[in-house]
């Protein structure tokens, strides 16, 4: 009979624990975006006595990463995938682990460097360049070598400016003309510009281009969720939100990442094991 009772009180709690439900999703009260400074966030959950864990690097956070007091926060002053997610403060824990709530922050002002060139971000995220232009790496529509910065622009019409970037970068090559430069865009979207040898501008083809063209993973496909570009020796390289990291352009010592040594004029995915 005894046993019976404590059966049936253990029934019952693993009841009362289901019915509780599971931990209330944290809260960024910073919003996602693009700013002019760096970002104060504040981490909350409105469930007492949650344990918040979070990571800045785009993956799910487990119970091995940092912890966050509700309530607290802090700056950031990098392009930023926060993760945070919430489990159960008690022992044994009643509430399953919540949700995870992600943002992506994207403090705006950098500058950048190719071999020959240099490119400055603004904090209204215009994109300015100047240097060696011997293959449209100013991205001004012409090959004209620029001693001071100017505007990258779009296109050959007027004020036709490129804007809206959060991140930049500069390659580099084995000659002096050569050259490219990258920028990813508030709306995840990625572009480059200049020498196109090995395919490190992204658009499927070995075209150079003094105007700014949009990488693709395959002929009418984007590259979407950008948060922020790197570039080296004719290759080019780019951080997704979710974590991932694609890349292409030159590939002769598998650079890239992909398992092999063939060269990409679209982006393919790196293998992170």
């Amino acid at each position: 009979m005894v046993l019976l009772v404590a059966i049936f009180i253990l029934l019952m709690a693993g009841r009362a624990a289901w019915a509780q439900g599971v931990e209330a999703t944290p809260v960024l009260q910073m919003q996602a975006g693009a700013t002019t400074t760096q970002y104060n966030v504040i981490v909350s959950s409105p469930t007492p006595g949650a344990v918040i864990h979070y990571t800045t690097n785009g993956i799910d956070p487990t119970v091995t990463d940092p912890t966050i007091p509700s309530g607290s926060g802090g700056a950031v002053v990098n392009n930023s995938v926060v993760k945070v997610k919430a489990w159960d403060g008690n022992t044994p824990a009643v509430l399953s682990p919540s949700a995870v709530a992600t943002a992506v922050y994207s403090p705006r002002g950098r500058v950048a460097a190719g071999e020959f060139h240099t490119i400055v971000m603004r904090f209204d995220g215009r994109v300015m360049a100047a240097g060696r232009n011997g293959s449209g790496q100013l991205g001004d529509g012409t090959t004209t070598d620029r001693y001071a910065q100017g505007p990258v622009l779009k296109s050959s019409a007027p004020n036709d400016v490129f804007q809206d970037a959060v991140s930049i970068a500069g390659g580099n090559s084995a000659g002096s003309i050569y050259g490219h430069t990258l920028a990813a865009k508030s709306d995840g979207t990625v572009w480059a510009w200049g020498a196109n040898t090995y395919g490190e501008l992204g658009n499927g083809t070995t075209t150079n281009s003094s105007y700014p063209v949009q990488i693709l993973k395959a002929a009418g496909q984007p590259l979407t969720g950008v948060i922020a570009v790197s570039a080296g020796y004719y290759s080019s390289y780019a951080l997704l939100s979710d974590g991932t990291v694609w890349a292409w352009g030159y590939n002769g010592y598998g650079n890239l990442g992909d398992g092999t040594t063939t060269n990409r004029s679209y982006a393919v995915q790196m293998m992170l094991n």
